[in-house]
């Protein structure tokens, strides 16, 4: 099965720190600078599991750009036309707390160049599409087009819109316009409470159906659960670990999800192998695996 992932790719400079923050002053903390990006974190997690996996998004013209493109190699990820001349390689500082929640501040860079002519062609299985490339107004018309191109294709297709406030900006309407008749939305429980305007799960669920043939929600601590337009809600449970840091959880779920239904079509497989990746991801700091296993 050949996946293709398009979307971002990032320098996560991730802070984490001891207590409160003590502003005008210092903080104690620890300070790690890793590649992320959330479309290349669910490239380099699926490749792991041994899917076929391309990524399909940019880099710019410096050092960092070259080290993300090294990295995505060692993980046997393949990609094209990575690097923008010109332009610096995207950059998002996290800041985790002790608790392993984390608040990020992105800046874009070279992302927003994503174009039609990096799509390959049709010789791929499923799209995993991030939120980020779609929410941008800069590569927004492009991520609608490989949409397009995918549903044209019949192509499986999963989505995540990837945050509640981006969806906010971008347009709640906007957006269950743009999704109608994919095959998975990927969505953790904020995001699907704001998109579906629903209270309980069965609401959100029934309401989510109406745009994907399946909805996935990730509910943290208390695992996840799914459903076909067909079926009944499936629900799996967190694996119990200690979070370090929940950076990239959302993306290694998505990688183990699809994993499991490329090679199983189950629902609760695919959960299963969801909650496995998350838990690996939140039990260590960064949001990728450090080696292929």
């Amino acid at each position: 099965m050949n996946l293709i992932c398009v979307g971002d790719a990032m320098v996560d400079v991730v802070v984490k720190y001891l207590g409160d923050i003590q502003f005008n002053s210092d903080t104690p903390s620890s300070i790690s600078i890793r590649s992320g990006g959330a479309a290349a974190n669910t490239a380099v997690w699926a490749a792991k599991l041994g899917v076929n996996t391309t990524f399909v998004g940019h880099v710019g013209e410096d050092s960092a750009g070259k080290t993300f493109a090294s990295e995505l190699r060692s993980h046997a990820v393949k990609f094209g036309n990575l690097e923008i001349e010109g332009s610096s390689t995207g950059t998002v500082v996290v800041l985790v707390d002790e608790s392993g929640e984390r608040t990020m501040f992105p800046s874009r860079g070279a992302n927003s160049y994503l174009s039609m002519a990096d799509f390959p062609s049709n010789d791929f299985d499923a799209l995993y599409l991030s939120g980020y490339s779609l929410f941008d107004k800069d590569s927004s018309s492009s991520a609608l087009e490989i949409l397009d191109r995918a549903k044209q294709s019949e192509k499986l297709i999963f989505l995540d819109p990837a945050s509640t406030g981006l969806i906010k900006s971008y347009g709640r309407d906007n957006l269950l316009s743009k999704i109608a008749d994919i095959d998975f939305l990927l969505l953790n429980e904020e995001e699907a409470r704001f998109l579906s305007q629903q209270q309980s799960l069965e609401e959100i669920f029934d309401f989510l159906l109406e745009y994907s043939k399946y909805v996935v929600i990730k509910l943290g601590k208390d695992g996840s659960s799914a459903k076909h337009r067909n079926g009944s809600i499936i629900s799996v449970n967190a694996l119990p670990v200690k979070v370090l840091d929940t950076t990239g959880a959302g993306d290694a779920f998505a990688a183990g999800f699809m994993a499991g239904w490329l090679s199983s079509g189950d629902i609760e497989n695919s959960l299963k192998s969801a909650s496995k990746v998350a838990a690996e991801c939140i039990s260590n700091i960064g949001a990728r695996p450090s080696v292929i296993a």
